[in-house]
């Protein structure tokens, strides 16, 4: 059964949204926002807008997967509906706080003991900048370390993707591993956030370093 779209009528709405109950009190109203951008829960009318972002090869050109085919407004809000019913995941849409307006998603994917993979983009790339990714990262690893209770955030990046590696730099994940991926058919780098460096508060200062492990660097590439 297709899924229905309706209007939008809060372009504002907080994390506070009535479609998801505020998993802590130390998760204030205030402490999503920032000057620029706000995360709120991802809902099913957002298809409205991220199906044009699905049809943009800009966009999903240094991702692990990509569409294969042209997407519907229909498609994609049949295969939201399906994803926000996931259990291991928490998805949020990025919005900027001057006027509510939905510019990207941030979300964790795989999320279990204690860790969950960490994924951006910014669909209207016009309005990307001022620091609004960071401001997202930030955010979402203030839910995942206080409501989800995670021990550890990851991320897979592509080695040629400069961008998500200077964001990395700037919130502060490490860099842990350097292996090559048959399914992205690229280099890959795995970096980390853990609840100690978020404790630490590492994501509003510190920047990417190799992680050496004990008795050295950690591998470059994974085993087969």
């Amino acid at each position: 059964m297709a899924a229905t779209l309706k209007p939008d009528s809060d372009g504002a709405e907080r994390l506070a949204s009535s479609t998801i109950r505020r998993p802590s009190r130390l998760l204030p109203a205030s402490f999503y926002m920032n000057k620029e951008v706000y995360i709120r829960p991802l809902r099913l009318e957002d298809a409205q807008m991220s199906y044009q972002w699905r049809n943009s090869p800009k966009i999903w050109r240094h991702t692990l997967s990509k569409p294969d085919r042209h997407i519907t407004v229909e498609m994609e809000a049949e295969s939201l509906a399906r994803i926000l019913t996931r259990k291991d995941e928490k998805r949020f849409a990025i919005c900027l706080s001057d006027n509510g307006a939905y510019i990207g998603n941030i979300f964790y994917t795989d999320i279990r003991d204690g860790e969950a993979q960490l994924h951006i983009f910014i669909g209207e790339q016009r309005l990307g900048g001022k620091g609004r990714a960071y401001s997202a990262v930030c955010q979402i690893l203030d839910y995942g370390f206080n409501a989800l209770k995670l021990e550890t955030v990851y991320a897979l990046v592509k080695e040629e993707n400069l961008a998500a590696k200077a964001l990395g730099r700037r919130a502060g994940f490490k860099r842990i591993l350097k292996y090559y991926s048959d399914q992205a058919g690229a280099n890959m780098v795995r970096f980390v956030f853990t609840k100690l460096m978020y404790e630490q508060k590492e994501h509003l200062g510190m920047g990417i370093s190799d992680v050496r492990g004990r008795g050295g660097l950690l591998p470059e590439r994974v085993p087969k």
